[in-house]
């Protein structure tokens, strides 16, 4: 935009190239680029709440759907379960995994409570269910 001097005055004006022949003082160009500036910064700061608000939805959601998963294994154990299919193997299966997912979380508990001769006892118990099942294989 290139900038012209009025007569009789100190005022510098930008002529719009629009064909309207208007002209925008540099007080009012300055007052415009403030403004987009500052409202380029307020995007910036709302963008940047939106994106950490939906780091800690995620954070919920995965902690919500692990405890989740944890509770459904914990009810099966409890229930007695049996396969939909009426095959004794997968009803074989199943009870295996089940021992051998009871002697994980009993080492894995364990751990947490810093009982280290728990959980050798309990990985060795799960290893002794997995050998059995090696043997009728």
């Amino acid at each position: 935009m290139p900038k012209e001097q009025e007569q009789g005055s100190s005022i510098s004006t930008v002529t719009v190239n629009d064909g309207s022949g208007t002209s925008i003082s540099p007080s009012v160009n300055q007052l415009i680029k403030s403004s987009v500036a500052k409202s380029i910064g307020a995007l910036t700061d709302n963008l940047t709440r939106v994106i950490e608000d939906l780091g800690g939805f995620a954070k919920r959601f995965s902690e919500e759907n692990s405890s989740t998963v944890e509770q459904a294994i914990k009810k099966a154990l409890r229930e007695s379960y049996t396969c939909k299919r009426k095959r004794k193997r997968n009803q074989q299966q199943l009870d295996h995994i089940i021992q051998v997912l009871v002697r994980f979380n009993e080492a894995s508990d364990a751990l947490k409570a810093k009982s280290h001769d728990k959980v050798k006892a309990a990985l060795d118990a799960g290893t002794e269910v997995v050998s059995k099942r090696i043997k009728v294989i």
